[in-house]
């Protein structure tokens, strides 16, 4: 009798932990993941639920922000990317194509979103996963391809480019280290030049590699150091229109000359942080950065918009005069005749003959910009005070009055953005 209930006892109590194994198991297969970045750079559209908050009628939602849990990293070694050496299918006129242009922001700080000029279209991308740092997102000049820096294996980060839509995903760099900064296109559209550093805390060094042959990296696309930087404080990069020069903020301000394989100094600094902001206009080869400053009575940083006529001609910075206001931004107009530049609150058109100074929007809350492709419009971004969400606007630079919100995002930083072509 007392082998029968121990008999019923331990087939209970095997049914109870089979039981228990199922339900586990069900309720594990009800929490599907969303896969927003695979091995094949695939990228999965995501529809709307219709429990999300509606946002305005002139907006699309940027699809939900990715759990916590979901976090995956491409992991392929440089030898392993499995893309395309030469040709990855892009086209600077693709279906779709829109004479207004297309707008794209880093959103978070780990995702590259894209919305259209009129506010439609607005989504993500690209993503690596949620806190998967994606950083300093810059355009080809043929506005075919975003370079970007994001992690590869370990606690690697790499410079990376993709296509337009984010269907297509290659590694261009392959150091290994844990610091890159600022990929910068050569005006090939091939070429980018990027610093790089083993970890945060050591000096970077200038180097730069090819887009095409980056599935041999580094012999196939000619990975080189150019110049080491005794600092680990940088800023921005440019080209000249004849790619035989790089100029880079480290500190100061500099030039590297390929035929020399040397450095020459522009600007040793402003003594509170590294020069950045470093701008070419291939068309008049001017050349501008920002020296970096402090108004010791508010606190306010930011930087002299320094302009350099004939940049080639290696002339140092005493003979230029600074713009005296603290900008954040700048970047050069069309007629090559005026820099447009934000401060903290305000954006300002300079003209560079007469030194007369337009305010073209105030009121603003740290604005950021980018130039459209026609250069009389701008994006911009700026606090939405009813949401208390930094939004993208669009702004003119001829008519103050000329200002519209594209963005409707519920939460989320806007860290930077590119106003493309097409």
């Amino acid at each position: 009798m007392k082998d029968n209930r121990m008999s019923n006892l331990k087939h209970g109590i095997l049914w109870i932990i089979i039981l228990s194994i199922i339900a586990g198991c069900q309720q594990e297969q009800d929490t599907t993941l969303p896969t927003l970045v695979d091995l094949d750079a695939t990228i999965e559209s995501q529809s709307i639920s219709a429990t999300e908050t509606a946002l305005a009628p002139t907006a699309t939602s940027l699809r939900p922000t990715l759990p916590p849990t979901f976090t995956p990293t491409p992991d392929l070694l440089p030898s392993e990317t499995p893309f395309p050496t030469i040709d990855p299918n892009v086209s600077p006129t693709p279906d779709g194509y829109r004479e207004d242009g297309t707008i794209y922001y880093n959103y978070n700080g780990d995702s590259i979103a894209r919305v259209f000029p009129d506010g439609t279209g607005n989504e993500i991308i690209l993503t690596f996963g949620v806190d998967e740092p994606i950083t300093d997102i810059t355009a080809s000049p043929n506005g075919e391809l975003i370079a970007f820096v994001a992690p590869s294996g370990g606690s690697a980060r790499e410079v990376w480019v993709t296509n337009r839509d984010g269907s297509y995903l290659q590694q261009v760099s392959c150091l290994g280290h844990g610091e890159v900064r600022s990929p910068t296109f050569a005006p090939d559209s091939n070429r980018i030049a990027f610093f790089s550093a083993p970890l945060p805390t050591t000096n970077m060094a200038l180097y730069v590699a090819n887009f095409i042959g980056s599935n041999d990296c580094p012999t196939g696309n000619n990975q080189q150091l150019l110049f080491p930087v005794s600092t680990t404080q940088t800023g921005d990069i440019a080209w000249n229109s004849s790619q035989d020069l790089v100029y880079y903020n480290a500190d100061g301000t500099y030039i590297y000359d390929f035929a020399s394989q040397s450095s020459y100094i522009v600007s040793q600094g402003g003594g509170f942080g590294s020069d950045f902001g470093a701008i070419y206009d291939w068309d008049s080869d001017q050349f501008a950065y920002l020296r970096r400053t402090r108004d010791l009575t508010t606190g306010e940083e930011g930087g002299f918009v320094v302009v350099i006529d004939d940049a080639d001609d290696f002339r140092a910075e005493y003979d230029i005069s600074p713009i005296n206001e603290i900008a954040q931004d700048a970047a050069f107009g069309a007629d090559n005749r005026s820099i447009i530049y934000s401060t903290n609150s305000e954006i300002i058109t300079y003209e560079l003959l007469t030194t007369t100074r337009f305010t073209v929007l105030d009121q603003l809350t740290n604005p950021i910009f980018d130039l459209a492709p026609n250069e009389q419009q701008f994006v911009y971004r700026d606090v939405d005070v009813d949401l208390g969400v930094q939004q993208l606007y669009i702004g003119d630079r001829f008519d103050r009055r000329l200002r519209q919100q594209i963005t409707f995002n519920p939460e989320g930083e806007i860290i930077d953005m590119l106003w493309l072509e097409g």
